[in-house]
């Protein structure tokens, strides 16, 4: 199911496993490749698809930005969404949001 995934998003095995059990209830996934985008650009791009989504919905977000993590963390507790899971494979960082509100 997910070998697309794999292959546009390079995941390992251990990334696939979270991804699919954050996806387990949804039928379309909303991916985002924030790859080679510094801060703060993937913020404002997860912003931006967090409005088009439903609540319990789950994004997918591939980054490569060095204060990612950071970042991300505080978008989730100022916009009090879920961060589901964060893999952190020394360059790319991927991070699975579910929204809440």
């Amino acid at each position: 199911m997910l070998n697309w995934f794999k292959k546009l998003f390079g995941l390992k095995a251990k990334s696939v496993a979270i991804t699919q059990k954050s996806l387990e209830n949804d039928t379309k996934p909303n991916l985002l490749d924030c790859r080679n985008m510094n801060c703060p650009m993937p913020i404002i791009k997860i912003s931006t698809r967090f409005k088009s989504m439903n609540v319990g919905d789950t994004l997918i977000v591939k980054a490569t930005d060095p204060a990612f993590k950071q970042d991300i963390n505080a978008w989730v507790r100022k916009t009090e969404n879920e961060l589901v899971s964060f893999q952190d494979d020394g360059y790319e960082k991927t991070a699975v949001l579910k929204k809440l509100k």
